[in-house]
């Protein structure tokens, strides 16, 4: 089954990158060669078998492609999300969680406002 999904994402992505033009013609056009080429090319190893087998199963799904472009959809408004919810995520609140003493009070060294650390670069102190 993994195979035939790595086929197939592979086979799309092959597709989306062709003209608006070809792709309405390559969906009768997939192939034993077809399948072969987006195989090598997700470096999958498949049997001739597994190549007939696949061929006739992406087949069926660019027919049933072909069957969801036959629906009318001049009356659905696009839907970018269904719940309605608008903003729902809480205003950013600043909250001071340390006192500015409290942490310079704990680091190994302090120099005035900054905690001081030991050199990042070789001969830097």
């Amino acid at each position: 089954m993994l195979k035939i999904m790595k086929i197939c994402y592979n086979l799309l992505s092959l597709i989306i990158q062709i003209s608006i033009f070809q792709i309405r013609n390559s969906f009768n056009m997939i192939n034993d060669k077809l399948v072969e080429i987006v195989a090598n090319l997700a470096r999958l190893g498949i049997t001739k078998d597994e190549k007939k087998k696949y061929t006739k199963q992406i087949s069926e799904i660019f027919k049933y492609f072909e069957e969801l472009k036959l629906i009318d959809l001049s009356n659905i408004e696009p839907a970018s999300q269904i719940t309605g919810l608008k903003n729902v995520t809480r205003p950013d609140e600043v909250h001071l969680i340390f006192s500015d003493n409290k942490v310079l009070g704990q680091a190994p060294e302090a120099e005035g406002e900054e905690v001081k650390i030991a050199g990042v670069m070789k001969g830097k102190k």
